[in-house]
């Protein structure tokens, strides 16, 4: 399955989750409860991140190189929103047609408006959410990736980056909580990994 983690590496990994947290919670102040109840979306993006994990441990599993894991990511993500968008344009409800495509492509089309025009917080527009999935999806491949190859402290940069650019996004949090915890996380990895 590839270079086994050190100690270090693992804690270095391990640390790449608790940045994916961190990053799904500082999310919370950017995007509101929707005005019909609350949309679990954590929830949704946490399991996008799992399907990636799943996907490149099956990859490591049976030997594949990058290039193949990705292809095999961007089918599953199109499956997936092929599945949550427009269910009824699949054959089979497993294969998606070119009406599928332009189903998802006018989505996220639609998601990525919502992204450039909204302020923060924004409610949970699915499209926004569909937008969402497969950056989740990809940092999930990413991470597992780069663990089960022994590179702990590159697994753990992954979801920071995710971190990073919440953390960018969230302008108006002047909470030093959201300091200290970056400072602490950064300093954590910079210690692990030096026991690689």
């Amino acid at each position: 399955m590839g270079r086994s983690l050190t100690r270090g590496g693992a804690w270095s990994a391990s640390l790449g989750l608790v940045a994916l947290v961190g990053a799904l919670v500082r999310m919370g102040t950017l995007i509101e409860p929707s005005p019909e109840g609350s949309f679990p979306w954590p929830w949704l993006l946490a399991g996008a991140f799992v399907i990636g994990v799943a996907v490149a441990t099956i990859s490591r599993l049976t030997r594949l190189n990058v290039f193949v894991a990705s292809a095999a990511t961007l089918i599953v993500v199109l499956v997936v929103l092929g599945r949550v968008i427009a269910p009824d344009t699949m054959l089979g409800g497993l294969v998606p047609t070119l009406t599928t495509f332009d189903a998802i492509a006018a989505d996220l089309r639609i998601g990525l408006e919502f992204l450039q025009y909204s302020n923060a917080p924004m409610y949970p527009h699915p499209e926004f959410l569909h937008l969402l999935l497969p950056v989740f999806v990809a940092l999930g491949l990413a991470w597992a990736w780069l663990a089960s190859g022994g590179n702990g402290a590159a697994a753990a940069v992954v979801p920071a980056g995710l971190y990073l650019g919440v953390a960018i996004a969230d302008q108006d949090a002047s909470s030093i909580w959201w300091l200290l915890t970056a400072v602490v996380w950064v300093g954590g990895v910079l210690i692990v990994s030096g026991l690689e």
